[in-house]
């Protein structure tokens, strides 16, 4: 549990963070999202795997690039960097349904 806590750690750290938050501008406003309710929560995912072992990882913000949570696993018995990936969408959909997120933008 401690190495997927650290893992954890280290991905939030390595994620970018907004180019001028100073300017007021969120990554919410950029071109890609369009026009999105103003409930929708944002979803960034990653994993990593190595012989049939990976980590999970994902980050929810909100509209103006607070986080709002964030989990990171680690699960044995995967087949493919492909599978964990997936396992990545999966579990970050699955915590977002579990703290009543209903909008999600992934």
């Amino acid at each position: 549990m401690a190495q997927a806590i650290q893992s954890m750690r280290e991905w939030e750290q390595a994620q970018p963070r907004p180019q001028n938050p100073a300017t007021g501008i969120s990554p919410a406003s950029d071109a890609r999202y369009g026009s999105l309710p103003p409930s929708t929560i944002l979803c960034n995912t990653d994993a990593s795997w190595k012989s049939q072992s990976a980590g999970l990882a994902w980050i929810f913000t909100n509209q103006e690039g607070l986080k709002v949570a964030s989990k990171g696993i680690s699960l044995h018995h995967v087949s493919s960097p492909c599978m964990a990936e997936a396992l990545a969408i999966r579990g970050a959909l699955l915590n977002a349904a579990s703290l009543d997120h209903h909008n999600i933008c992934l």
